[in-house]
């Protein structure tokens, strides 16, 4: 749907098509608010539409480690304020994430970063890459979705979570408006298919990961 058709079916949900309870700014507001929500309680799965890659990134020295690491900004609007992989993108070699904790253990020769296998953490708001031989990172994340506007736009999320959005959308306005009975109504809704389509990934369609498979699996 395009953000002018939210816009409009919002209206009739809520029993307002004219505008006169709730202006269009505030459906938007709503919409835009909803989308946030709904992209921060699906599986990673239901958001393809947002997979990103942002190649090259330069990496720089490390202002208080120049032996062991550099550092680069990580993107702007990380959903989730999380990144899915890192790539050496001079090497081609994906990085591991390892725990701010454990930083000071990659000194240990082996658990050392090297161009073959490069190691990072993640922490205010930089990314910190071992060894320095590493100068330029690809970064592979899920972009925050851009926000709905009353035109012809359609929305950038999948059709499968419109739904959703519509739904959490309706909640915040019949909230807004005194009834929250309705409004629990419609955010159970939207909650209840999330659960579903969550649930649904898991047991069915989510890609098993390398070496998970027991030796009976699939009997």
């Amino acid at each position: 749907m395009t953000g002018a058709e939210m816009v409009s079916q919002l209206g009739l949900r809520v029993g307002d098509p004219a505008g006169t309870s709730f202006p269009v700014a505030v459906k938007l507001d709503a919409l835009n608010l909803a989308q946030h929500e709904v992209v921060n309680m699906v599986d990673n799965a239901y958001l393809r539409e947002l997979e990103t890659i942002e190649a090259a990134t330069a990496t720089n020295a490390h202002p208080n480690d120049t032996a062991f690491f550099r550092y680069a900004s990580l993107p702007a609007s990380l959903v989730r304020n999380g990144l899915i992989l890192v790539k050496d993108a001079v090497g081609g070699n994906f990085s591991v994430e390892v725990s701010v904790r454990d930083a000071k253990r990659t000194e240990n020769t082996y658990m050392a970063g090297s161009v073959a296998t490069p190691v990072h953490y993640i922490w205010g708001g930089n990314l910190y890459i071992k060894p320095v031989a590493v100068t330029s990172v690809d970064y592979w994340y899920l972009l925050q979705a851009t926000d709905l506007e009353n035109g012809s736009t359609a929305c950038v999320l999948n059709v499968a979570l419109q739904g959703i959005l519509m739904d959490f959308a309706e909640a915040m306005l019949w909230r807004m408006n005194g009834r929250p009975d309705l409004a629990e109504n419609a955010k159970q809704s939207g909650i209840q298919v999330i659960e579903i389509l969550n649930a649904r990934y898991d047991a069915w369609e989510k890609a098993a990961g390398i070496g998970t498979r027991g030796e009976n699996d699939g009997e």
